[in-house]
């Protein structure tokens, strides 16, 4: 199964390198779940990701991740006394990915979907996989951990999707972009990640 994470950072920075610096921004996590062979757990492999920020070029530049810079129109409300999205539309701009995302957001909790044994298993494998792996720009594999609380979404319904990566890779059609597996909207969570980054040789 692949995802595409769309999401707002909101005070960004490294927590050992001049924290006090702090950056908002649209941020997209383009990605396919996979299970590491030696450990057997659940993990994820990043295709890449885009930022609306120069800040890209900091880790992009330093460690080789495969981040790139794309610019973001993100047109969202939400509704705090009904719990959910009002608005959720996010259009990006870059080389790497273009992408549209139009949501409705139901208001729903998460019910069980469709190929997991149980509710449990479903939010291992699509929300809570801790570790991730990359392709560096030197083509060599990175990989990097991250932590978060676990994630309280709600079921969305998909009015627009597309991602030019997925049709560039010949992985999803146009229509079929328009019909996902799932949708699940997380209003907020603290973020960290682990860096830096490991490398395997």
């Amino acid at each position: 199964m692949m995802s595409a994470v769309p999401f707002v950072d909101l005070d960004f920075h490294f927590i050992r390198l001049f924290p006090f610096l702090k950056f908002s921004f649209g941020q997209t996590n383009y990605r396919v779940y996979v299970i590491d062979k030696q450990s057997g757990q659940h993990a994820v492999w990043f295709f890449g990701t885009t930022l609306g920020s120069a800040i890209v070029y900091v880790p992009k530049g330093v460690w080789g991740i495969p981040w790139h810079n794309a610019r973001y129109r993100i047109d969202c409300d939400y509704d705090g006394q009904r719990n959910c999205y009002t608005k959720y539309q996010y259009t990006i701009e870059s080389r790497w990915c273009m992408a549209r995302i139009k949501l409705e957001d139901t208001g729903k909790p998460l019910a069980l979907a469709e190929g997991f044994a149980s509710f449990d298993e479903m939010k291992l494998i699509l929300t809570h996989p801790v570790d991730g792996y990359f392709y560096r720009s030197d083509n060599r594999i990175g990989g990097y951990s991250v932590w978060h609380e676990e994630l309280y979404c709600t079921v969305g319904r998909p009015h627009d999707l597309y991602f030019s990566l997925y049709e560039r890779l010949g992985l999803l059609s146009v229509d079929e972009m328009q019909h996902p597996h799932s949708v699940f909207i997380c209003p907020v969570t603290e973020f960290k990640v682990l860096l830096p980054p490991r490398v395997f040789e």
